[in-house]
């Protein structure tokens, strides 16, 4: 896991706490532990019941050749009402991309 998704634990567990929350990443990690700190209940992987997270993460899921418009769909599916979807990818190192900050 690099720093920057580490980073995005570190905050969404400051802010979440006794959440039904799905983490894609498959595997237990630090930032799964973080959360779990915060009396979180944490599901892990893409194969879970649909309809009832409060939130669902996606951190650095998303690679070359995915159809996001057709995986953002089915991760909105995963949230209970009011549910949030945190997204985070590296778009300079899956197209090409660069973003640069806009004064």
């Amino acid at each position: 896991m690099n720093s920057a998704t580490l980073a995005y634990y570190r905050l969404l567990r400051g802010l979440v706490s006794g959440k039904r929350i799905l983490d894609l990443r498959a595997e237990e990690s630090l930032g799964t532990a973080l959360l779990r700190e915060a009396a979180n209940q944490v599901h892990q992987g893409r194969q879970q019941a649909q309809g009832c997270y409060d939130l669902v993460l996606a951190l650095d899921e998303f690679r070359t050749g995915d159809d996001i418009r057709s995986v953002l769909h089915l991760l909105r599916e995963q949230l209970s009402p009011g549910g949030t979807l945190v997204v985070s990818c590296r778009i300079a190192a899956a197209t090409g991309v660069h973003l640069r900050p806009v004064n």
